[in-house]
């Protein structure tokens, strides 16, 4: 029995989450940066790299980039700048609808078909964020990764193609668009004294073993007057149930 009625035993830790909000200059989910159909004559005008062409698919027209097994070891890649202006304190996601057909086995997992959104760091250093997609062949498939922009981020581009693989691959319908805002909502201001869990002027203690007794207790409580202890709740032994 533990004698020591002054005890205080925190068992309870508080996970707040913080609270997104939007102001009146936020975007709303949904809104849309960049969309690409691909129809129409000038539909690559943008983007760089001689790496594509359009080609007919059903009614409309797509994006098809291929690279053949002798220039499996370079990449063929077309890039679009975005405007980081717009994309900063976003989180942004990034969408696609990518066909491949006879996709070489990628030398590394970040190589294959590319979906990328790479950006540049205040710092200088670059995040490459992308779609891992398979080898081989796939029909139609929609694709989607998200990124969070900061608001010192220096450059973010759109990347579509083929990384040290030969194949073919096909891109329709790339949308860039917001997922949520990365601003906070402005935290209320205290006021008057600061909520401290209890009523005590102070706390003193320490933490204790699982193996603590009655008597431990008596002289930490009413030789050392403690008022608080760290109690590690865990178990030894054989675990026969996880």
């Amino acid at each position: 029995m533990i004698r020591c009625a002054a005890w205080i035993v925190p068992l309870s830790l508080s996970l707040a989450s913080p609270a997104w909000g939007q102001d009146a200059a936020t975007l709303p989910r949904g809104h849309v940066f960049f969309h690409a159909d691909f129809e129409g004559p000038d539909a690559l005008n943008g983007w760089s790299g001689p790496a594509a062409r359009l080609v007919a698919d059903g009614a409309g027209q797509v994006v098809l980039i291929e690279q053949t097994a002798g220039n499996s070891k370079g990449s063929a890649v077309i890039q679009l700048p975005l405007p980081v202006e717009q994309l900063r304190g976003y989180v942004v996601e990034f969408s696609a609808r990518v066909k491949a057909s006879g996709i070489s086995e990628k030398p590394n997992p970040w190589n294959g078909v590319k979906f990328m959104a790479p950006w540049t760091r205040a710092d200088g250093g670059r995040d490459w964020p992308a779609v891992e997609l398979d080898a081989g062949s796939f029909d139609w498939r929609a694709v989607a990764f998200r990124v969070s922009v900061p608001d010192d981020a220096r450059d973010v581009q759109l990347v579509l193609g083929l990384e040290q693989v030969s194949g073919k691959a096909w891109f329709d319908d790339v949308r860039v668009a917001v997922h949520r805002s990365l601003r906070r909502a402005p935290r209320p201001v205290a006021t008057g004294p600061a909520y401290k869990g209890h009523s005590l002027h102070r706390l003193r203690g320490a933490m204790i073993s699982p193996n603590v007794t009655d008597e431990d207790l008596r002289v930490l409580g009413q030789e050392w007057n403690a008022n608080l202890i760290r109690w590690q709740l865990i178990r030894t032994g054989r675990i026969e149930d996880p």
